[in-house]
């Protein structure tokens, strides 16, 4: 618990795991939590998660919000926090589908909680509910964000799932609140000058920064050590940017192959690909070190589901690059079209682009009703092969269908090569 004064001087007590809000509408986390800036969610693209501590404060100005970091500042308009596993809030303008109200309930943020099994407390400073989470839906611009499913979506397409804000996690970028002192600090170069001068008179020193400033003496005599300037004399050694680039990508149904350009990379920097499943929220079991022109195979991933790459260099922990790639689907579908005792009709369609050969296995049973330990298994192989110029892919699934007919089982196992 924490303990702070109300505006009326009571002593108020609340959970760790909460959020602050102040008078001005600005707002903070107790505890350390994570950002999800759904303006960036688009479907295509990079989507954005920070991770914010108790002493950042998300201060409203205008018609949005900004944090103050020590870099840039970062200014959000609409986003979602989640500070524990259960606890949730949309910031920005919000607008709220509650079962059995037809009228949508508009408001600058509302607070999730899932306090049970498909339920869940939704609240703000002026309304407050517990519904059940299905059918509870609010609406941000032109994303809905289901409570029950806890998908975001876009349009008719699912984009991620809430659960993929993950507090601490790889992907986000840290969020780090600027000292009192910088707050109001010169950004440009600095230097120490020194310089002859009496009293407080000037005196011309040669800063060690960018170049050379103009020293100010503080005493009598000879004038002690002054302050630098700001650019100017000699200029210093030229900065360039540190960039991590994709050059090329090829997407499949269970892998995504990525080659990427370094440029302006020192011996010190080591570029790290992370890849997260934005459905589920969790890592790729998988990392691997990016070099230049170096293909990195990404394996073993689900059909038709969206992944965030993310490029982390380990010097500084800096993120580099990020982008979503969503995997094909699986590229073979079966359609039965009618089976009886003695004949069997079945549709196989293929994508040739993802399916390069198939093994098909058609297995007969017979079995009896009166005991099951009677089965007996007769196994019939049927082999189609099915090839392609296109490179394999490596990977192997198992698609099962059951056809039943009037007196026969048929199980038609189909594997990918």
């Amino acid at each position: 618990m924490v303990e702070f004064k109300d505006i009326d001087d009571k002593d108020v007590a609340v959970l760790q795991d909460s959020f602050i809000h102040y008078m001005d509408n600005s707002l903070s986390f107790l505890k350390r939590g994570a950002i999800l800036d759904l303006d960036s969610v688009k479907g295509t693209g990079t989507v954005v998660f920070y991770n914010i501590g108790n002493k950042s404060i998300i201060n409203k100005e205008d018609s949005g919000y900004v944090i103050h970091n020590n870099g840039e500042d970062i200014k959000l308009n609409n986003f979602m926090g989640r500070i524990n596993d259960d606890k949730y809030i949309v910031v920005g303008k919000v607008k709220a589908k509650i079962p059995g109200n037809e009228t949508l309930i508009e408001g600058d943020y509302f607070e999730i909680v899932y306090v049970d099994k498909g339920i869940v407390n939704i609240e703000n400073k002026d309304v407050k509910y517990q519904v059940a989470a299905d059918e509870t839906v609010l609406y941000v611009g032109n994303l809905v964000i289901d409570l029950g499913d806890k998908k975001i979506s876009l349009g008719d397409e699912d984009i991620m799932s809430i659960t993929a804000i993950t507090i601490d996690g790889d992907e986000n970028i840290e969020i780090i609140p600027k000292a009192p002192d910088e707050e109001s600090s010169n950004s440009g170069g600095s230097g120490s000058g020194s310089g002859n001068g009496t009293g407080n008179g000037n005196g011309n020193g040669t800063g060690t920064g960018d170049g050379t400033g103009d020293g100010t003496g503080g005493g009598a005599g000879n004038g002690g050590d002054g302050t630098g300037g700001n650019g100017g004399g000699t200029p210093g050694e030229e900065t360039k940017d540190l960039v991590v680039s994709l050059k090329n990508a090829k997407v499949g149904s269970t892998s995504v192959n990525v080659v990427f350009d370094v440029y302006n990379a020192t011996s010190l920097d080591n570029f790290m690909l992370k890849v997260t499943n934005l459905d589920t929220g969790r890592t790729v079991d998988m990392v691997a070190q990016v070099v230049p022109d170096a293909e990195i195979i990404v394996n073993l991933l689900s059909p038709k589901t969206k992944y965030l790459f993310t490029v982390i260099n380990e010097k500084d922990g800096g993120k580099y690059f990020q982008k979503i790639f969503e995997t094909k689907d699986f590229g073979i579908s079966l359609e039965r079209s009618y089976a009886t005792d003695s004949e069997l009709s079945y549709k196989v369609a293929i994508d040739d682009e993802t399916v390069i050969k198939v093994l098909y296995t058609l297995k007969k049973f017979s079995y009896t009703l009166i005991t099951l330990l009677s089965l007996s298994i007769v196994t019939i192989f049927l082999s189609l092969l099915i090839s392609s110029n296109l490179s394999n892919i490596g990977i192997g699934f198992f698609v099962q269908k059951t056809i039943a007919s009037t007196s026969l089982k048929y199980i038609l196992l189909t594997k990918v090569l």
